[in-house]
This record gives C-alpha cells, structure tokens and sequence, in this order.
C-alpha cells in the first residue's frame, strides 16, 4: 500500500486519475479517505491526478497520541506530494483541511499552484472568529459512543440544514450504508481531541493571508452552523483576488449534496488557472 513516510509518521494515501495536473484533497476533522464524497472524487479525476491522504491519527495513518502542529499537519500533507514527486499541485481543503491548506500556502508558497478553501476559517477562539452556539460544538467534540452509525446520523445535525435532513433522509441513509460498507478504520477519539488542540494553539492565518500569492476560490455553504459563513467570506476579503462561490441553502457537509456543482466550480477554477507562474 502507499505510505509516505515522514519523520516516523506513516501517511496513507490514493491517486485517483492519471490525467491533468495534480490536485492534492486535503480533509476536515477526524475525516479518513473514507468520508470524501466518492462522485466529487470520481468527477474530479476525469481531469485531474487527485491525490487523498489519511490525515495522521485517522484511516490507514499512523495514529500517533503525543500532540501535533498545524505546522505537522501541513508537513504531512507535503510528505505526500514528495513521496510522488510532485513539485507543485493545486491544493484543496474542507473545514479543518481548508485550515491545513492555508498553511501549505503559506508556508509552501512554491508548491501551491491553486488554492481551494471550504467552509473554513482563518482562526478559531478569536475576536476575529464568528463562533458557532455551544449545543454545535458540544455536538462536535461529543465522544464516540460505540455505535458508528447512530454517531454519524447524530451528526448530520450540525452537517446539514433541518429542512434536507428531512427532505434527503433516504440519500443520507444510503450514503451512510456505503460508508459503512467499506469498513475503514473508524478515527479514535484522541485524535479529534489532538487535531482541535493544534487548531487552538497554532491556527491563526488572519494577519497572514494577504500573502498568498496563489489564486484562490473559497466555497461555502450559507447555512453552515459549525463554522458560519462570515469566517469564509472573511477569507475572501483576505486573500488578494479570490472568488467567492455560495451555495444556497446547504449547510456545512454541501460537498456531498453538491458534488456536481462544486466539483465543476472545482475544475473550471482549476483550468482557468493552470497556466499561472
């Protein structure tokens, strides 16, 4: 199997496609391979060499549980694209991928071809953060409680809008069945408590994103209650010349209702920036 080996921390992951530049998928907290909509994945690809990782502590990853860095984390997910030689890949990251991701930008400004953000934010426990209400977080860092499907179902609360939870409860189940199917390794608790400790010790890009010298496109969800919008827009306004895309209605896990749209607002950015120096 594909392992990156980096300063004693085995990083799993997958190339899917053969095709186009690289586009390197970065994910959000305690998110496997596994979590990635599959249809965005395979749309992907049709154009690109998409390359998935198992974050340290999740899916195949080694599963260290002394503390880590924003900085490690982004390292990591560098290792990746070393072990494939890959000099320069455009970057996509989701939630606490796309905090990741800011730091591959920033502190890898020649490898980064494009930059892609989802529902994310530039910092987390700060005046400048749009906090979402307790009962999300609690929701959020609540522990595993042995029962992987009922904890994944307890969880499209704080994912998705009331309004499709109720109207796509069917899609949800069936994609919750394929999830399962797969039988990949759940993520453990510590690594969420480790992964929420490097985000609130280390993760503070506000005073630093006029420095990307990328462009970038930054995708959001309008009624995303776990990391509310105004955080995103907020990026937008930071990052010199980049685009804004919402998608109306959705919640904070748009990118498996909006596959299709999002991963083409993916490809046609990624095109219209394949020639930039």
């Amino acid at each position: 199997m594909p392992y990156a080996k980096l300063d004693g921390i085995s990083i799993y992951f997958e190339v899917h496609g053969d095709n186009g530049s690289p586009l390197l998928m970065i994910h959000g907290l305690g998110c496997s391979i596994a979590d990635w909509p599959p249809e965005l994945i395979r749309l992907l690809s049709t154009q690109h060499a998409v390359v998935i990782f198992d974050n340290r502590g999740t899916g195949q990853s080694d599963k260290p549980t002394i503390p880590f860095t924003m900085t490690d984390l982004a390292s990591d997910a560098m290792g990746v694209l070393d072990t494939l030689q890959i000099d320069r890949s455009h970057v996509f990251g989701c939630s606490l991928g796309g905090m990741i991701a800011q730091h591959v930008a920033l502190n890898y400004p020649t490898r980064v071809q494009s930059l892609i953000l989802a529902c994310t934010s530039s910092v987390w426990g700060h005046p400048k953060f749009v906090a979402p209400a307790e009962e999300v977080v609690a929701q959020l860092v609540k522990p595993s409680s042995g029962d992987r499907a009922q904890d994944i179902r307890e969880g499209w609360q704080i994912l998705h809008t009331p309004a499709f939870i109720e109207s796509h409860r069917d899609w949800l189940e069936q994609e919750l069945q394929k999830l399962l199917a797969l039988k990949y390794p759940e993520t453990p608790d510590y690594t969420r408590q480790l992964q929420i400790g490097a985000v609130l010790s280390g993760h503070n890009t506000y005073d630093k994103l006029s420095q990307v010298n990328c462009a970038a496109l930054v995708q959001i969800g309008t009624e995303d209650i776990l990391i509310p919008p105004e955080n995103s827009r907020i990026i937008a306004t930071l990052i010199p010349n980049a685009q804004l895309i919402e998608y109306l209605g959705y919640g904070h896990g748009f990118l498996g209702p909006c596959e299709e749209q999002a991963a083409q607002d993916i490809l046609d950015f990624v095109a219209a920036n394949e020639m930039t120096i």
